[in-house]
């Protein structure tokens, strides 16, 4: 954990930490992990910090660009739906801004919602189905394609997308692609950790 990593470099006399989080947005686990790793101030010469990927509009419309690099090949009559994770923290309205941002820049056959929070399954629903699409296509939008993505995503139990999705007659097929496997997401990150030397 951060911890144990701190204490690690610190009893490895490094004096210069760049910490760049792989969290999607600046909410309560960042939150955590900042305090976490400052509460180790005194032990470094210097701490520095990069950048969630959504921190910016600048990185909402990057991270749609490298979104939509690996979609490319996504047929006009089908849909992207992809699940990020939600939160109650504040930060959970970049969900919905991206979203937003995904239809002004075009792309209004792909949709984001969250498993935890707004927006919700339901809320997705509605929009996919004025679409009426060939094809759902589901994927994570979270780092890594994980128990969110295996259990509430492709999940065999009646809670899932899949499921509900499935129920309302749509085809759909699964991709257990986190963010983390995407070049363009890649490339974002080291950006941000760059910019934070």
């Amino acid at each position: 954990n951060v911890k144990e990593a701190m204490e690690r470099m610190r009893k490895d006399h490094i004096t210069h930490v760049i910490v760049q989080p792989t969290h999607v947005i600046n909410g309560i686990e960042n939150d955590l992990m900042i305090k976490d790793v400052l509460s180790y101030s005194d032990d470094f010469q210097k701490i520095s910090f990069g950048r969630p990927l959504l921190t910016s509009q600048q990185d909402n419309e990057d991270t749609i660009h490298a979104l939509m690099e690996q979609w490319r090949d996504l047929e006009k009559d089908e849909v992207l739906v992809l699940m990020g994770h939600g939160t109650t923290h504040y930060a959970n309205a970049v969900y919905a801004a991206l979203d937003y941002t995904l239809k002004d820049l075009g792309f209004d056959h792909v949709f984001l919602g969250t498993v935890e929070a707004y927006p919700s399954l339901d809320t997705l629903m509605k929009q996919v189905k004025k679409f009426r699409p060939s094809k759902v296509h589901l994927a994570p939008f979270m780092i890594v394609a994980g128990d969110h993505a295996c259990n509430d995503m492709a999940g065999d139990n009646p809670d899932s997308w899949r499921y509900q999705f499935e129920q309302a007659g749509f085809h759909v097929e699964c991709h257990m692609l986190g963010l983390g496997e995407y070049p363009g997401i890649r490339r974002i990150l080291i950006q941000h950790a760059k910019e934070s030397c």
